[in-house]
């Protein structure tokens, strides 16, 4: 029960995760109202009134209302110093290699992480329908590793926009905020640390309910009326009496001897009686003739012995 619970949670929280890296791909791609309100950070001027928002691939103009007049020919890993009017303010970070090479990494980092949601996510479907450790383990490490990945393309975001807004409101007249994608992509690192929690937590399930087999009772089967549990004992048998081998192959292979002793004793139970009192009554503490002979001839032949506890018989006593 655990662990379908679990590995359907945690592909649940994978899809969500996915679904969010895809927003941060596709924001500003195309001139539509939905796309342009998806970017990392807003630049604006009150006295030119314009305002430019960005986003991985371009940027987009638009007014101080919020109305976005056009968007830029998609780039990849767009530096966001290369904005006009912005580039002046930022020549430095405009031409540098080392805020390229971030972009980039950034840009590369989004898109690996979004492509393997994708891809673990269509993995975790069928794994639902089986109670295996291994699939559970597998889909753990692999969330675990994109989990990492996304938290390092959010320190590189975080960097990049901080810094930036930084830089913008160090110039007179201009303003600058952090964007939704920003916390969209913090989301999306919470959701795929879920999701590997989750599949954790189905394997730590499957893992608790299985159940320790003793080696020792590997050959016994549902069957034994004592499977797993000691044989209960007697009191009128001796200890080795109560070992399952024992009462096995004495069950498996009765005595004809024995059986032919305890008949003879149930058919006749009366003359021993009779015998002891009469004895008793002549000797004090004495037993007849009769059971001391079968007494006797029971000890000397081993065959006829019976096996397990024996009952304790009276010796014949020389009293004066």
């Amino acid at each position: 029960m655990c662990f379908p619970t679990f590995t359907t949670l945690g592909s649940l929280f994978l899809l969500f995760g996915f679904i969010l890296e895809l927003f941060i791909l596709i924001g500003q791609l195309s001139n539509r109202v939905f796309l342009t309100d998806l970017f990392f950070g807003s630049a604006w001027n009150t006295g030119q009134s314009t305002r430019y928002n960005f986003a991985l691939w371009n940027y987009c103009s638009g007014d101080l209302s919020g109305n976005i007049n056009s968007c830029a020919h998609p780039t990849p890993a767009f530096n966001w110093a290369t904005t006009p009017d912005l580039s002046n303010l930022l020549q430095a970070q405009a031409s540098s290699g080392m805020v390229n090479n971030l972009f980039m990494a950034m840009f590369v980092l989004f898109f690996i992480a979004c492509c393997w949601s994708f891809l673990i996510w269509l993995a975790s479907i069928p794994i639902c329908c089986f109670k295996r450790r291994v699939f559970g383990l597998s889909m753990a490490i692999l969330v675990l590793i994109n989990f990492f990945v996304l938290l390092v393309a959010l320190i590189l975001a975080l960097v990049l926009v901080l810094s930036g807004v930084k830089l913008v409101v160090a110039n007179a007249g201009w303003s600058a905020h952090a964007g939704n994608l920003l916390w969209i992509t913090i989301g999306a690192v919470i959701s795929l640390l879920l999701s590997s929690i989750f599949y954790s937590c189905a394997l730590a399930g499957d893992r608790g309910k299985r159940r320790r087999v003793n080696p020792d009772n590997e050959d016994k089967g549902d069957y034994s009326p004592y499977y797993g549990s000691y044989l209960p004992h007697n009191p009128n048998q001796p200890l080795y009496a109560t070992d399952q081998g024992y009462t096995t192959s004495q069950s498996a292979q009765p005595d004809p001897a024995s059986q032919q002793y305890y008949q003879t004793a149930a058919a006749e139970p009366s003359a021993g009686q009779q015998g002891l009192s009469t004895d008793m009554g002549q000797h004090g503490m004495t037993s007849t003739h009769s059971d001391s002979a079968k007494v006797h001839q029971t000890h000397n032949d081993p065959a006829a012995a019976p096996y397990g506890y024996q009952t304790p018989t009276l010796q014949n006593t020389n009293l004066p």
